[in-house]
């Protein structure tokens, strides 16, 4: 039966995964099955130590759902291992620590990332009415709300002297407008009557939306956080598959996403709910096509 190894039971996890994971046995129960029990085995500690951000204005808790959750799988995890048990006992695929903690979060920028995916504010776009009918449905306003927004918003934008005319409303250009706003930190300042198009200005950095890291912060109904999974790729039909055995978060494990959201075109709390609805849709890390990255609420 695997056991934990005591000596590093309350080791850095990123160091164990992809340092001593890979280094020689220095003892008879330092060995590859039940360094795979150690890491599996450990508990969700002090993570709101230390990644709670006591300013963030908005947050929301979710959680896992099945079959988990996959982060850094991009990451090299390969080894050579002389026996055939260690070969079929290790972890093959990459998994995302932080740094100095060594506990799994998911950093600011790739919950930002997926946000932005849902907006049709990318260049070479192919769904630009797709996207933005999704994101007017997600908002759960109706036209006239959107409007009135719009024009509360470029009329702040007037008597601050910065944009003398703006464009008229439609509802594809709110949402284009809103992804700006958001994922580029920009906003507009003037109008181009020749191009009949608004131009833009960056939005200090203290004055844009911010976007924290998100972390898992309680286990499943044992405590656990971690757990094992297996892709088989079938590269040969008239042989068969080599599974790879990987890491991932466990169902049923709370992760909490922070951010510091503005009031502007929409004001936070809208957002809040936006990126909440976005995120229950979309899921994150890799194999979302698969259900991987999908979440619940509490």
């Amino acid at each position: 039966m695997p056991t934990v190894i005591e000596k590093y039971k309350n080791a850095n996890l990123g160091w164990f995964y992809y340092k001593h994971y890979f280094e020689s046995s220095h003892s008879n129960d330092d060995i590859l099955v039940n360094r795979n029990e150690t890491i599996l085995k450990v508990s969700i500690t002090n993570a709101k130590q230390y990644f709670d951000i006591p300013n963030a204005n908005n947050s929301f808790c979710l959680k896992t759902t099945y079959p988990g959750l996959l982060i850094g799988s991009g990451y090299t995890h390969e080894a050579i291992f002389n026996s055939k048990k260690d070969k079929e006992e290790a972890f093959k695929i990459g998994f995302f620590f932080d740094y100095a903690t060594g506990i799994p979060y998911i950093p600011g920028h790739s919950v930002k990332g997926v946000l932005r995916n849902a907006f049709p504010n990318h260049k070479n776009e192919k769904y630009v009415k797709e996207k933005a009918k999704t994101i007017l449905e997600y908002l759960g306003k109706d036209d006239q709300e959107l409007e009135n927004s719009f024009e509360s918003y470029f009329e702040k934008l007037k008597k601050e002297n910065c944009i003398n005319k703006f464009p008229s409303f439609s509802a594809e250009f709110f949402v284009e407008l809103l992804g700006t706003i958001i994922f580029e930190g920009k906003e507009p300042c003037s109008f181009n009557e020749k191009t009949n198009r608004l131009e833009y200005r960056q939005i200090p950095v203290y004055e844009r939306d911010i976007f924290y890291d998100a972390y898992f912060y309680e286990g499943n109904r044992e405590g656990m956080f971690l757990g094992t999974d297996y892709i088989t790729p079938h590269l040969n039909p008239l042989k068969n598959p080599n599974p790879i055995k990987f890491l991932k978060i466990l169902p049923n494990v709370k992760i909490k996403f922070q951010f510091y959201l503005k009031d502007d075109l929409i004001n936070g709390d809208l957002k809040k709910e936006l990126f909440q609805k976005i995120l229950l849709d979309f899921g994150i890390g890799a194999k979302t096509n698969v259900g991987y990255g999908q979440f619940a609420k509490i």
